[in-house]
């Protein structure tokens, strides 16, 4: 029996038309209004901007550097979508998100086909409203990286693998998505999900003993049209330049990944579990108990399928030593599934001690956001307001309403509008509006475009992205030496570096003239900021 939350009719494209809207509801907020977040958003939308303004599409770089991190699918999408809706490379944010959203909306749809045929309407649209509104999911779907694409691709992959495995008809157009989908996402994110797709497909023909299901994918006739998307990379930036650009990702990138933890981001094995009480929530009270009947229930082919698409990747990403949030992403398809199964919610499926834990779990959210706005306000990064106080009593409210396991989808459609209001308050009003956060805006509000600039004192890729490509990123002494060569530039200069640059100018019998000056938070760095513009006193 499915979930009987959604009571109305769900039929066709009614089904897709109300999770499209949901999608929108969720991510729409914020898109344009949310500052370009340091570091990776910023790194990547200035690469796109790149791209846009020099016409060279086959390298990607920040500045002069190459940046070997991740294919350039993503700056060709995003590229396109500034083109198109822009018409020229631009400071505006949104034009670069949307290719994500387009990835939520694609992943959301494509597990709800995938439930549909499974079980019922209203089974997938209860898939789609948890998939949509995991915090995860709505974080990533307004940055503008390639994580949300990918999850885009991975749930068009797992949604024709899961009805081939279960022997499900299969239309010739789903295929040919399926293919196309895994050549498409190594042009986005290296070999991530074909590597899940490997795994699942490995887990499933280890448990099952064979795996003769998958001729009916068509693998002689996919592999070849899987491998058009990298003849199009090779196509835009030659072969020399895919060579390249793949030793340098395997080793600057992945490697290291593997072997330690990169950029300060290692954690110990279990870290993934403990963090999917902030990523998954409110739904995270649901996992103990739907991973118990889901154990309960492998021998059937849907739920076998779910677990071999989330255990081995889950397992892969708890033994490297690297580990981001974003990571198990691909996966929060296969756990809405399997959250909204029909036996996930008796009482009678766990013991009190699983229940408890659940919920324990389940208040860290709250408190978190508590906490944090309490420390925002008390530092000074955000102000009392409305949506401040209504952003902070929500997660409590929605946390007293999910306090019981099994009356969280009989309440989704309460718990959803809930979230919509939580999450449109923080990212339409209270990000957009913490200005000592945002240190590149103020740059950006102050310095005329087009002004060449030094930055000595704040160097992060939001600053370069608002300011211009051509902003120099330096020291002091150079900083000053740029203003003294040049009557129309500007310099960047912390607080207390300013009487160091003063003494290089007096050494020239020059004097500097102090224009302005900024205050504002480094969350990159995690350091308060204090700079002067100065330029040459003529």
């Amino acid at each position: 029996m499915a979930p009987a939350a959604f009571r109305f009719r769900l039929d066709g494209w009614r089904l897709y038309f109300i999770l499209a809207l949901l999608v929108l509801a969720f991510l729409m907020p914020g898109i344009a209004r949310l500052p370009a977040i340091d570091r990776d958003e910023a790194r990547v939308m200035q690469a796109t901007k790149q791209m846009i303004e020099s016409g060279d599409y086959g390298r990607i770089r920040f500045q002069n550097e190459p940046r070997d991190k991740k294919p350039p699918g993503v700056h060709w999408l995003q590229a396109a979508s500034v083109t198109w809706l822009a018409g020229e490379p631009t400071n505006q944010r949104w034009p670069y998100r949307i290719p994500s959203v387009l990835g939520v909306l694609l992943a959301v749809l494509a597990n709800a086909a995938l439930v549909r045929r499974l079980a019922d309407g209203r089974s997938a649209l209860t898939a789609g409203a948890i998939l949509a509104s995991a915090p995860i999911v709505v974080i990533e779907g307004h940055l503008a990286k390639a994580d949300a694409v990918l999850l885009g691709l991975s749930g068009v992959c797992f949604a024709v693998l899961g009805l081939t495995y279960t022997r499900r008809l299969v239309p010739s157009v789903a295929l040919i998505a399926f293919w196309m989908a895994v050549g498409v996402s190594v042009v986005i994110k290296g070999p991530v999900l074909p590597g899940l797709c490997i795994a699942a497909i490995a887990a499933l023909a280890i448990v099952d003993r064979g795996a003769g299901w998958l001729w009916r994918l068509q693998p002689l006739l996919g592999l070849p049209l899987a491998a058009t998307a990298m003849l199009a990379w090779a196509q835009i930036a030659g072969w020399d330049e895919v060579s390249r650009f793949s030793r340098s990702a395997a080793m600057q990138d992945l490697l290291p990944k593997l072997t330690s933890g990169v950029e300060s981001h290692g954690a110990p094995p279990g870290s993934y579990v403990l963090a999917a009480s902030l990523t998954l929530w409110p739904w995270s009270i649901l996992a103990p108990l739907a991973a118990i009947v889901a154990w309960r229930r492998r021998a059937e082919s849907d739920v076998r399928f779910c677990l071999a698409w989330i255990i081995p990747f889950w397992l892969g990403l708890e033994a490297m030593p690297t580990k981001l949030p974003h990571y198990i992403l691909p996966l929060v398809p296969a756990i809405a599934l399997l959250m909204t199964h029909q036996t996930a919610l008796r009482a009678e499926t766990s013991s009190g001690a699983t229940r408890w834990a659940a919920r324990a779990t389940t208040l860290i959210f709250p408190l978190a956001v508590t906490v944090g706005c309490a420390a925002g306000i008390s530092s000074g990064l955000v102000t009392v307001s409305p949506p401040l106080i209504l952003a902070m009593a929500l997660p409590w409210i929605i946390t007293a309403m999910a306090w019981r396991p099994e009356n969280v989808l009989p309440r989704i459609s309460t718990i959803v509008v809930l979230l919509v209001l939580f999450q449109s308050a923080l990212f339409q009003w209270i990000l957009p509006n913490a200005d000592r956060l945002n240190v590149a805006g103020a740059l950006a509000a102050r310095i005329a475009p087009g002004t060449p600039v030094a930055l000595a004192g704040f160097h992060e890729p939001s600053a370069v992205f608002a300011l211009g490509t051509e902003t120099t990123l330096t020291d002091t002494a150079d900083a000053a030496d740029f203003i003294l060569a040049r009557s129309d530039g500007l310099a960047v200069i912390a607080a207390d570096e300013l009487a160091a640059a003063e003494a290089r100018a007096a050494e020239q019998n020059r004097k500097l003239m102090r224009l302005d000056r900024i205050s504002g938070y480094n969350y990159g760095r995690g350091n308060e900021v204090d700079l002067i513009l100065v330029k040459e006193d003529p």
